[in-house]
């Protein structure tokens, strides 16, 4: 319908990306990795927590997305791990790191396991 809005709720938010760069809009990556096609429409991306500090972008164009679909948030900025918030025992996310042309991807560090979380918070590191 028109002036319908999108919303997208992704397993990252503001929270998890710090001081990111507004001037660089999402973009939108099929599963597989390739452009994603279609109308875009006026979208809000947001992350898993309930509160407005974790929307990343309002009325950003992209295309329709369906499960297994994935944003790209570019230029996240220095902070987004050094100052990540264990709110609601989240675990640090995936990172990576792209480079080349075409584009390849690495993982620069790993995403933490619900384990890692437990070790995290256990008074015993150990266990």
């Amino acid at each position: 319908p028109a002036g319908r809005r999108e919303r997208t709720v992704k397993d990252v938010g503001a929270t998890d990306a710090r001081l990111w760069v507004r001037a660089s809009e999402p973009g939108a990556l099929d599963a597989s990795g390739g452009a994603k096609r279609g109308d875009a429409r006026a979208s809000t991306v947001a992350g898993p927590l309930c509160f407005a500090g974790d929307v990343l972008a309002r009325g950003v164009p992209l295309p329709p997305l369906e499960p297994g679909d994935h944003v790209v948030i570019r230029d996240t900025g220095a902070y987004t791990l050094s100052m990540w918030s264990r709110h609601c025992s989240r675990g640090m996310p995936l990172v990576l790191g792209f480079d080349g042309d075409p584009i390849e991807f690495r993982v620069l560090r790993r995403s933490e396991s619900a384990d890692d979380v437990a070790r995290f918070w256990s008074a015993d590191p150990t266990h």
